[in-house]
């Protein structure tokens, strides 16, 4: 079986969100290949994770990091 490259935009509910703590907290769930921090609108910002699954059919971010929310 491959791997698949999944790429989940976590989106904080303030500006003034620690997006260093989120991307900590993230990387204790799964492992971060890649990540960027995408300017969205107002001063608000997207954290943008890239990581690699065994391709099991229907993994998805949700399944990847638990459908937990994340303190921001």
């Amino acid at each position: 079986m491959g791997e698949v490259i999944v790429t989940v935009r976590i989106m904080p509910d303030s500006p003034e969100a620690d997006m260093g703590r989120i991307l900590s907290d993230v990387k204790e769930i799964c492992v971060v290949e890649k990540h960027d921090i995408n300017p969205i609108a107002f001063g608000l910002k997207a954290l943008v994770i890239y990581t690699i699954v065994p391709d099991s059919g229907g993994t998805d971010g949700r399944a990847l990091l638990g459908s937990r929310a994340l303190p921001a």
